[in-house]
């Protein structure tokens, strides 16, 4: 390992779906950066979010707590925002490095105002600023046919996630030639819809290359009824199976653009000599349904299409190469890893584990988690809480106010059958109804009360 402390840049990509955009080469999908990345480096086969949506997922990345406990329990943006926010109490990575003698940059969104950075290049509200200069209509996109669907008449290297990795290759070189280390985190927008594509892009993927999802088709009976009251507010009365093909190949333009924007980062990295002792940590907020079980997005179904979550992390100087980690890992375990790398004290109130000990060669150690967590607690207008224990082969999603879901992964990996209600299945159902409550008790989640 290296003896000085590394710099650490992190990208977080929104509603990335693990199956196209985890660094592992897609058989029609184009992501050569990030396959790249993870050539380079360590590969996480099964990292899992925290939360199905933006802001939960984000804080707990930076906190390295689940929602519950660092209070963003749901999207806090617009008039009907959720009124919970991140506790002023609760440190964040940035402020633990920053702390411990890190420079701290930041540029992308800024979805929930994260904290202990010093120095920003490439914001959002930069990018507004700009695009009113070009005048009305810049942004106009023209729809291509299934909803969040749009052609634009602008070029790659205007659209608002090329400005956030401008700014963040300007961080870069702004922090080239200092003694200090430093952390720069980029959050990018894409590829979360709407996919707004540039010419070049979409038309990228023919629609007749997409093989649609295996659940597709669920009817959702056997599960809770509120899937079915989202899965009608998102489609209606449904889509053809022409526009769902167009809907995944425009998903997969978004997400090869997203990575083109990747590879602008790490060029910067390599022009200005600071590749060898930086940590690249690529992953996502969440993931992303993209037609499973015949849904366009997330929200409260935790289904692995909206969980499962890319992560790769490339250090030359300090990390094994071309090593793919197949234990279960989840987006809590990113504040004590990087914490880890950097030297700093992990608080004893993190619920994640550092990654660290999986970076070096070799087999991969039988340490580790043998389940991962993830919690729901409602959207922007909407109250409805959801917890989630999965294992390697089971998950269990229980619903207060629904109907508990029990999938048995290693014959149902789609999740279609619930096999909750089965009488052969009590003693599972019973083991993962006691890991969750151990963890709510670890955790103090009292949102059910005692579960």
């Amino acid at each position: 390992m290296a003896t000085t402390r590394p710099n650490v840049l992190l990208l977080i990509t929104d509603s990335s779906q693990y199956q196209v955009f985890g660094g592992k080469p897609h058989p029609v999908c184009r992501t050569p950066h990030v396959d790249g990345l993870a050539a380079d480096g360590v590969r996480f086969d099964n990292a899992f979010s925290s939360a199905p949506v933006c802001h939960p997922a984000r804080a707990a990345i930076q906190t390295g707590m689940l929602p519950h406990a660092n209070g963003m329990m749901g999207n806090a943006i617009g008039p009907n925002a959720y009124p919970l926010r991140l506790r002023e109490d609760v440190p964040c990575f940035a402020e633990l490095l920053a702390q411990a003698g890190y420079r701290t940059g930041y540029a992308g969104q800024r979805h929930i105002r994260e904290r202990g950075f010093t120095d920003f290049a490439g914001l959002l509200s930069d990018y507004s600023e700009w695009v009113k200069q070009q005048g009305p209509g810049f942004l106009t996109g023209r729809p291509l046919g299934p909803p969040y669907c749009q052609e634009v008449d602008y070029e790659v290297d205007e659209s608002r996630d090329a400005w956030y990795a401008q700014g963040t290759s300007e961080l870069i070189e702004r922090f080239a030639d200092q003694d200090s280390p430093w952390l720069i985190e980029c959050d990018f927008d894409s590829p979360h819809p709407p996919y707004l594509l540039p010419a070049e892009y979409a038309s990228l993927y023919a629609p007749a290359d997409v093989m649609l999802p295996a659940s597709l088709d669920d009817d959702l009976l056997d599960k809770s009824e509120v899937h079915r009251a989202c899965r009608e507010a998102q489609v209606g009365e449904g889509m053809s199976r022409d526009d769902w093909r167009l809907f995944i190949a425009s998903y997969w333009a978004y997400v090869t653009l997203t990575d083109h924007c990747v590879g602008q980062v790490l060029a910067a990295l390599d022009r200005t000599g600071q590749r060898e002792n930086t940590v690249v940590i690529f992953t996502s907020d969440h993931g992303e349904l993209v037609g499973a079980h015949g849904f366009i997005t997330k929200y409260p179904q935790l289904f692995d299409e909206g969980l499962h979550i890319p992560l790769v992390l490339r250090w030359p100087e300090g990390a094994a190469r071309g090593v793919v980690r197949q234990g279960l890992t989840s987006s809590i375990d990113l504040l004590p890893t990087i914490c880890e790398l950097a030297g700093v004290e992990i608080p004893d109130a993190v619920h994640g584990e550092s990654l660290v000990p999986l970076l070096g060669p070799g087999p991969e150690p039988a340490t580790g988690r043998d389940e991962t967590f993830s919690e729901y607690d409602g959207n922007i207008g909407q109250a409805y809480s959801v917890r989630m224990v999965r294992t390697r082969e089971w998950k269990y999603v229980y619903a207060p106010y629904g109907r508990d879901e029990l999938y048995h992964l290693a014959s149902d990996p789609g999740e279609c059958v619930n096999v909750a209600g089965r009488s052969e299945n009590r003693p599972v159902l019973a083991d993962m109804q006691d890991r969750m409550a151990r963890r709510m008790a670890q955790t103090n989640d009292n949102t059910f009360g005692r579960f």
